[in-house]
């Protein structure tokens, strides 16, 4: 995939996110430059992250895995809990 290709994309996307009013060829331009891009990106799909959670009576606690850092939290609960 073209850096080019990419870098108009992001532009793109940055743009219309910037408006509060997105034209309808505006919209058109960024599906037609996601559809040229199939054969490069093909159709699968993958999971970006996958939460897991526990909680019970007296504490919790869970954590994210996603591609990069890994986010956790852990805890018991208060009286008023």
């Amino acid at each position: 995939m073209p850096h080019a290709k990419i870098m108009k994309l992001k532009e793109s996307i940055s743009r219309i996110l910037s408006q509060r009013f997105v034209t309808a060829k505006e919209l058109a331009s960024i599906a037609g430059q996601l559809n040229s891009m199939y054969m490069a990106i093909g159709n699968t799909s993958s999971a970006a992250r996958i939460a897991y959670s526990d909680a019970s009576d007296t504490g919790y606690g869970g954590y994210i895995v996603e591609l990069g850092p890994q986010v956790a939290a852990q805890g018991v609960w208060s009286f008023d809990e």
